[in-house]
């Protein structure tokens, strides 16, 4: 079986890329070794998977390292997502830890996590003055 069985291919809006309709996410658990974890996630892009979905709260960090470990050597032709988990702090030291623990230097999207209601969404964009600041 091939990879375009496993994971049918179509386009990500506009941004140009050609998305897996399947993705991995939150691989993390601490009650496995790391190198299973990592080993997991290598599998799931080794049969063609190539979007990978994670986030600071996925296991306190614990993915965000699983995915960078995974992803090294072999960051092109992936979409690497990781979120905004804080929505009332500022938003360039979560994408900066985040990036840290990935050992990235960017990811494709991050995206604010667990937004509930439309107050939550608008706060997001409100500014810097009244809510999280912008990353530029």
């Amino acid at each position: 079986m091939s990879a375009v069985d496993i994971a049918p291919r179509r386009a990500l809006g506009r941004t140009g890329f050609v998305a897996t309709a399947l993705g991995a996410g939150d691989v993390a658990d601490r009650s496995l070794p790391k190198e299973r974890c990592v080993a997991t996630l290598s599998r799931a892009l080794d049969a063609g998977l190539n979007v990978v979905d994670t986030a600071p709260n996925y296991e306190d960090g614990f993915s965000e390292e699983i995915v960078g470990e995974a992803v090294r050597g072999r960051r092109d032709g992936l979409f690497v997502i990781s979120k905004i988990d804080h929505l009332q702090a500022p938003v360039r030291p979560q994408v900066e830890a985040s990036l840290a623990r990935l050992r990235l230097a960017r990811t494709d999207a991050f995206v604010f996590h667990n937004v509930r209601t439309a107050a939550e969404l608008e706060h997001t964009r409100a500014g810097p003055n009244t809510g999280p600041s912008v990353v530029r």
